[in-house]
């Protein structure tokens, strides 16, 4: 499913700088606050804060990863028509919770994008994940939509995300966990 996808992508990769394509994330910028929400199971936060890091390294946009609780409190006071809220809903128990925020976040005037089976929340846009998904494999089959999101907003922004420009930053840290880049000089 996601190889298909990819490969789709790959074969539009020179069309995804124009300004008229169909990204769901479309003219988001680093100052645009996009806020990932999933159920409350820690499990489920945690491929929430995933997701976003895939859309900070590599459409360099600011994400922020948030269980389904505390986006309709916390990050419910900030939500409103310049944000974009992404709903990780996969089958299961947080599904609905998940759901209703989201419905909310769309109330208030952000922009919904739903990474589910099926839509269900009116207006937003859908990154499909296969029905069988299941909530216990939210980190295996709801990050590579977003990954492949946030690959396709870098290159219509034109970024790399083969070739980060932060990379300095990592390596001056000591870090070298980046696989495929290799410090240079």
């Amino acid at each position: 499913f996601y190889i298909a996808m990819y490969h789709q992508l790959l074969k539009q990769r020179d069309e995804l700088s124009g300004e008229d394509d169909a990204l769901p994330l479309r003219g988001a910028t680093i100052e645009t606050p996009i806020f990932l929400t999933m159920a409350e199971r820690v499990r489920l936060h945690h491929t929430a804060l995933e997701a976003a890091l895939k859309l900070k390294e590599m459409a360099i946009v600011h994400a922020e990863g948030t269980e389904s609780w505390e986006m309709a409190s916390g990050v419910a006071t900030i939500v409103d028509a310049e944000s974009v809220v992404i709903a990780l809903a996969p089958e299961g128990p947080g599904c609905a919770a998940t759901i209703d925020v989201a419905r909310h976040a769309a109330g208030w005037g952000a922009r919904v994008i739903e990474v589910a089976p099926v839509a269900s929340v009116d207006g937003a846009d859908l990154l499909p994940i296969p029905a069988a998904a299941e909530e216990d494999l939210a980190p295996l089959t709801t990050v590579p939509p977003i990954a492949l999101l946030a690959f396709a907003l870098a290159r219509r922004r034109g970024f790399d995300p083969d070739h980060p420009a932060w990379v300095e930053r990592y390596h001056s840290q000591g870090l070298r966990h980046i696989v495929g880049v290799e410090e240079e000089g």
